[in-house]
């Protein structure tokens, strides 16, 4: 039999024995890094390759995509005709004002006659037979009144919804369509910057501006034409000179435009 003091001692082990000892703090090990790779020229080589696609796509953005390729080729079909057609036709409309109101070349070819600088008027012929000094011409033979304004309409009709002007009884039916047409709103109707907007989609930005600006030089220059067209009708003095140089003018401009569209186009 075991003795008080030795009971103790063997319950003090048993004790000791099932009480865990305390927990002991543990350092967290250390993270080993991560090595950084050292490029390889294969890798260098890339970057670049990527770097020079970037600035090529910046530069001609759309250009060198096959979508950009077959909106080019539409374009350009057929000699870029669907683009050029309405220029032409204006060009055409605004000779036959020329030849209504006796401009240059185009008056003299329609008479079949040859030009004033080529021809005397026969008063002055007559009075230099005579040896006395020609008095001043009227134009006793120029376009009546009725004849301007049918000009004036063929002009209003070229100008392809390009301004606004007040309406008048001899309009043709393209110009009150051209009436109706801006007075929706909305959209800008002017067939020149539409056309001019159509062929500059793939160009640079500098490209459309100035295309722009040269549609809007003919704007101004038409508008320029109809107030002369219109003064001349009314029989003010001199208007109807005028109206013949504005006409010659408006017309090398408009021709200046098609140069435009085409050089884009490339046909």
């Amino acid at each position: 039999m075991l003795t008080s003091s030795s009971a103790r001692q063997a319950a003090r082990a048993a004790a000791t024995r099932s009480t865990p000892p305390p927990p002991t703090a543990r350092t967290p090990p250390t993270p080993t890094p991560t090595p950084t790779p050292t490029p390889t020229l294969a890798a260098a080589a890339a970057a670049t390759a990527l770097a020079l696609a970037l600035a090529t796509t910046t530069a001609a953005p759309a250009q060198a995509s096959p979508l950009a390729d077959f909106w080019r080729s539409r374009q350009s079909a057929n000699g870029g005709v669907k683009l050029l057609a309405p220029l032409r036709t204006s060009q055409m409309r605004l000779e036959e004002a020329q030849r209504i109101i006796g401009t240059g070349a185009a008056a003299a070819a329609a008479a079949g006659a040859p030009s004033p600088a080529s021809a005397p008027p026969l008063a002055a012929a007559a009075a230099a037979d005579e040896g006395q000094p020609a008095a001043p011409l009227l134009e006793a033979d120029g376009p009546a009144p009725e004849d301007l304004v049918r000009a004036l309409a063929l002009v209003r009709s070229s100008a392809l919804n390009c301004y606004a002007y007040d309406s008048a009884g001899a309009d043709s039916v393209e110009a009150r369509a051209s009436l109706f047409q801006q007075s929706l709103g909305g959209t800008d109707p002017c067939t020149w910057r539409i056309i001019v907007r159509n062929v500059t989609t793939l160009e640079p930005p500098g490209k459309r501006e100035e295309g722009m600006g040269m549609a809007e030089e003919l704007v101004r220059s038409y508008q320029l034409l109809d107030a002369l067209l219109g003064e001349a009708a009314d029989g003010r003095p001199g208007a109807l000179d005028r109206a013949r140089a504005q006409a010659e003018q408006t017309l090398q401009i408009e021709r200046g435009l098609e140069g435009f569209v085409r050089g884009v186009l490339r046909v």
